[in-house]
C-alpha cells in the first residue's frame, strides 16, 4: 500500500500512524515502512515491524520525514515474502 503527498510547501514533515500486529509467527513475519522524495523511483527504509508477537493493543509510531519532502513525497507499507494471510498489521 503506498500514498503520495505533495508537501513541497512545507519544511518540515511528521508520519504517524497507530498499528498492532496479529499472528506474526515467526521472524520471517514482517512489515516495513518506506518513505520516497522521488515518486518511488528509491526508498528508504523507516522502520520494520517484525515477528514473532501479537500486539494486545494499537502502538504509536511517529517519523521525521523532512529528509523527503517534495512535490511527490511518497509512503509505503510492504509485507515480507512470506507474510502468510493469518499475519495481519
Amino acid at each position: 500500500m503506498q500514498r503520495e503527498a505533495d508537501l513541497s510547501a512545507y519544511t518540515s514533515a511528521t508520519f504517524s500512524f497507530e498499528y498492532r500486529r496479529d499472528g506474526f509467527d515467526n521472524s520471517n513475519d514482517y512489515v516495513m515502512v518506506h518513505a520516497s522524495s522521488n515518486g518511488g523511483s528509491s526508498w528508504t527504509e523507516l522502520d520494520r515491524f517484525p515477528g514473532p508477537g501479537t500486539d494486545s493493543s494499537y502502538v504509536q509510531a511517529s517519523y521525521d520525514i523532512s529528509a523527503h519532502i517534495s512535490s511527490n513525497t511518497r509512503i509505503r507499507f510492504l509485507t515480507s515474502p512470506n507474510h502468510g494471510s493469518g499475519d495481519e498489521m
